[in-house]
């Protein structure tokens, strides 16, 4: 741990002072559009995903920066205007001490391009995708990021596509590497079943973070993961939205009807209904659970309930250490954030 806190606290000092020396000015008129997805902490959306925000240089430090565009969000769309976000200089740098009006010691993640973010002042380009929350778990930080590989998707009504799905993680060297996302529930629509082959099916991804969807309704759609279970860990989705062209004459699959019993019944069943196989958990430093969904694991949703959960649990030590990094770093923050706990970006 100490190897991984002091190599990364040398990358970080040395990026910090890089780009101080070269980092270029912009006027007041420079603009750029960036992407912005937010989620509180229970998980749920406050703003559409991927709602796009022109960014301005608004704090006058000539950079166009992840503090701008999330200034200008929480300005534009939080309840408590601008001052919903706060940053102060902490002792490795500049760092979010306040967000979408929530104070929790610092514990925020914010992530571009699916990348976990340095700091609050990293600069953005045209066409990024700034995805952002507050913690929910600031004790043991179980909060999971996760992110398709497909941002946007172009369909027409009947079209299948795969995605993958990633979480971000830390090697034993503390390098922040993409991890597949296994047995996770994932709703098109706000749909938590579709049709496959006739019948009624959780889409799950496989071992890989794998899962296909087929697009039946027109006009947009957004997909993202679903964790129904309370008590499983909050997982925050970078969504992916579909633009899907209507087919005239396209005819949405149906699931297939229960033939009627050729027999009249005369004695109640007594064996127990198989259980539903749920969504496992799973842990990136660890085998494969020993309970495990396959892709479009059969369901009967009207007597079955929901998987219980959905994504990968983890610890500060074993799971995605990004929140522990800006929770208490800031912009410098990164490597010595390992020693500390986690904040999501």
């Amino acid at each position: 741990m100490k190897k991984i806190t002091a190599a990364a606290f040398a990358l970080v000092s040395a990026a910090a002072l890089s780009c101080a020396a070269f980092a270029p000015s912009v006027s007041a008129a420079d603009s750029i559009d960036v992407y912005v997805t937010i989620n509180a902490p229970t998980g749920n959306r406050v703003i559409p995903a991927q709602t796009k925000v022109t960014v301005t240089d608004y704090d006058n430090d000539g950079k166009l920066t992840i503090t701008d565009a999330l200034k200008i969000t929480h300005e534009n769309y939080c309840i408590d205007g601008a001052a919903g976000f706060e940053t102060a200089e902490g002792q490795y740098g500049p760092m979010v001490t306040k967000f979408w009006g929530i104070e929790n010691g610092g514990m925020y993640g914010y992530y571009v391009d699916g990348k976990m973010a340095w700091s609050p002042v990293d600069e953005l380009t045209d066409g990024a995708y700034l995805d952002a929350y507050a913690y929910s778990d600031t004790q043991t930080w179980t909060d999971i990021y996760c992110f398709f590989d497909k941002r946007n998707i172009e369909a027409k009504q009947g079209d299948k596509v795969t995605l993958n799905l990633s979480r971000v993680s830390f090697d034993a060297d503390g390098n922040a590497v993409n991890v597949p996302l296994a047995n996770t529930l994932v709703v098109v629509d706000k749909n938590l079943v579709a049709i496959v082959d006739g019948e009624e099916k959780y889409l799950v991804t496989d071992d890989e973070g794998n899962v296909e969807v087929e697009f039946t309704k027109a006009g947009e759609n957004t997909i993202m993961v679903s964790s129904p279970d309370p008590s499983a860990p909050k997982v925050f989705t970078a969504s992916s939205i579909a633009n899907v062209e209507e087919v005239p004459g396209y005819e949405a699959p149906t699931a297939a009807p229960t033939e009627p019993a050729t027999e009249p019944v005369t004695e109640a069943a007594t064996t127990e209904p198989a259980a539903v196989t749920t969504a496992a958990a799973t842990n990136v430093s660890t085998a494969a659970p020993a309970t495990t969904v396959k892709p479009a694991t059969t369901v009967k949703p009207a007597t079955t309930a929901a998987p219980a959960s959905a994504g990968a649990t983890n610890s500060p030590k074993t799971g995605d250490d990004s929140g522990i990094l800006f929770a208490v770093l800031g912009s410098a923050a990164v490597a010595a954030a390992f020693t500390l706990r986690k904040h999501e970006d």
